[in-house]
């Protein structure tokens, strides 16, 4: 069985887990660190096993000796459903564009069509 960390099911901001890590801390399995932006930091030694990571930037960090065995990745649940909300919103606006151009377009041509045969 898995030992559990300190900080296992507690919700971590990226500024605590800094200051954690500047006294010494290493041990952040199973906390709570969605959203957190990491960017640029050293987090070296660190493990971050069975924690829950979705969303966490890492950009540029630098993460030597890591751990992140079993980590929870990815995006949540909440971005998922707006990028789709928003893809389902520019596909329904393409398509109403598109009609709309298709059919101006159309009399348009009509239009000019029946000027020229005049």
């Amino acid at each position: 069985m898995t030992e559990l960390g300190k900080y296992h099911g507690q919700r971590l901001k990226a500024k605590e887990v800094m200051q954690l890590y500047a006294a010494g801390e290493r041990d952040f399995r199973g906390a709570i660190l969605r959203g957190c932006n990491f960017r640029g930091v050293d987090l070296s030694g660190v493990d971050f096993s069975n924690a829950d990571i979705r969303s966490t930037r890492f950009i540029n960090a630098i993460l030597r000796g890591t751990q992140f065995n079993s980590a929870k990745t990815g995006l949540q649940k909440r971005w998922l459903l707006g990028q789709f909300s928003l893809l389902a919103l520019i596909s329904a606006s393409t398509g109403i564009l598109h009609s709309t151009l298709f059919s101006a377009t159309e009399k348009l041509l009509s239009h000019l069509t029946g000027i020229e045969e005049s």
